[in-house]
């Protein structure tokens, strides 16, 4: 069996093989999609590193090096899919990118064989750098809290549009 050390409050030492990392995961995505990373990040950031960089915590679900393949989908789906927002649709030849970054997050950036970008905030600008190793159409969702004057793609204004969500608007831009 599992066994897990807690509080009331908090798990001491958390396991990518029982159940409530994998239901933290849901949690962080579910804020993420709610643009309300700022509160879930200690719970991701705690949970992950305990799973993920503690052997002893790996250990006491029964093996330094085990993995559960459900609380990893659940990871990857709360950081790739909702943290960073990659939504790919190859298919269609198309990639979106609707990040969801706790403000603390200073230009954070994602390298993986399909799609790399980087992400910088100052105060009166956002940038989005993305490569991908083929040509695709783009659809960023870009969160802001403050009225947006111009948007542009390789110093060419463009058209955008807004959309209202909880916490935030999104701002639309196609390529």
């Amino acid at each position: 069996g599992v066994i897990e050390y807690c509080n009331k409050d908090w798990p001491v030492c958390w396991s990518n093989h029982y159940d409530s990392y994998a239901e933290a995961m849901s949690s962080v995505a579910s804020a993420a999609m709610a643009n309300d990373m700022d509160h879930y990040w200690p719970l991701l950031k705690t949970a992950s590193e305990k799973v993920y960089t503690n052997p002893e915590c790996t250990a006491i679900a029964g093996g330094g090096s085990q993995l559960s393949l459900e609380s990893d989908q659940m990871f990857m789906m709360a950081v790739l899919d909702n943290v960073f927002g990659i939504k790919p649709y190859f298919g269609e030849n198309r990639l979106v990118i609707r990040p969801a970054f706790p403000r603390s997050w200073r230009n954070p950036e994602i390298h993986l064989p399909d799609v790399s970008y980087q992400y910088f905030t100052g105060d009166n600008e956002i940038r989005l750098k993305v490569e991908t190793p083929v040509a695709r159409a783009l659809q960023a969702e870009i969160p802001v809290r403050q009225e947006v004057k111009e948007v542009s793609v390789d110093g060419k204004k463009v058209d955008f549009t807004i959309r209202k969500e909880v916490n935030d608007c999104r701002i639309i831009v196609r390529t």
